[in-house]
């Protein structure tokens, strides 16, 4: 028997490796594709760290624990971080540059976001807050797949000025006419970061005049209480009856009033 021409016995090796090519690229795809759906984005147990900027907004570092049990990398991954108030109004956002997660392991995704605590009208500034943060991921899956997956957790907002107070004390009369009016600041830092600023104590007659000024420094690190009293003098021109007593925080980018204190 003949053999068949070479250009023949060429074609048919040719379609015996274009099989075997189809056949390793159709398991490669289907094992991809498996691997894909084991995918689970697990935002929880990332370690958290903030500061206050000079522009009175709160840089938040969040260390993001990603699984990847597939068996294919995690490539070009990205993660945008949208934050909200209880209210659904916006209040945040961030992301992180991309970064690959290996096959079969946890990564740690660092991921940074803003508040605006100097334009949160002391929101951010004087009250703890449990605010919804929504992850969307985007990555590229064993060089074949372009995924897109959404993930969500609560993120615990602790205010540097939390509880922040202010009281005053029974006037005590000086020989000069004068009086010295003991007022209390307190609050508690919740925060990660220090607090460091300026209580200005004002008080004003019941006409609105301006009486006396003082200033108190605040400074206590994170997670500690502060409480002081400091005396304010009030000349003897000044009828503290009716007057109010006003105070305003100064801090890096910050300036915060509280709700006027009526006097006796």
């Amino acid at each position: 028997m003949a053999r068949p021409p070479a250009l023949y016995r060429v074609a048919r090796a040719l379609r015996r490796v274009g099989v075997v090519a189809l056949v390793v690229l159709v398991l490669y795809a289907a094992a991809a594709a498996f691997s894909a759906s084991q995918v689970r984005p697990d935002p929880g147990g990332g370690a958290t760290r903030a500061q206050l900027d000079a522009n009175g907004t709160a840089e938040v570092r969040l260390a993001l624990n990603l699984s990847n049990p597939g068996l294919f990398a995690f490539t070009d991954l990205t993660v945008g971080v949208d934050l909200q108030l209880p209210n659904g109004t916006e209040i945040g956002r961030g992301g992180t540059p991309a970064v690959t997660v290996a096959a079969g392991s946890t990564g740690v995704v660092p991921v940074t976001f803003w508040l605006p605590v100097a334009a949160s009208q002391g929101l951010l500034l004087t009250h703890d807050l449990t605010l919804p943060l929504r992850l969307a991921l985007d990555l590229t899956y064993a060089s074949l797949f372009t995924l897109h997956a959404t993930a969500g957790q609560n993120y615990s907002w602790g205010a540097p000025l939390s509880r922040l107070n202010a009281t005053w004390g029974a006037p005590t009369p000086l020989a000069n006419g004068s009086y010295s009016l003991p007022v209390t600041v307190s609050f508690d830092d919740d925060a990660d970061f220090a607090v460091a600023g300026v209580a200005l104590l004002n008080v004003t007659s019941a006409g609105g005049s301006l009486c006396t000024q003082s200033a108190l420094d605040l400074a206590t690190g994170p997670y500690s209480a502060f409480q002081q009293t400091t005396p304010i003098y009030v000349p003897a021109s000044c009828n503290l009856a009716g007057g109010e007593l006003t105070v305003t925080y100064l801090g890096p980018g910050v300036v915060y009033a509280m709700p006027p204190e009526r006097l006796p």
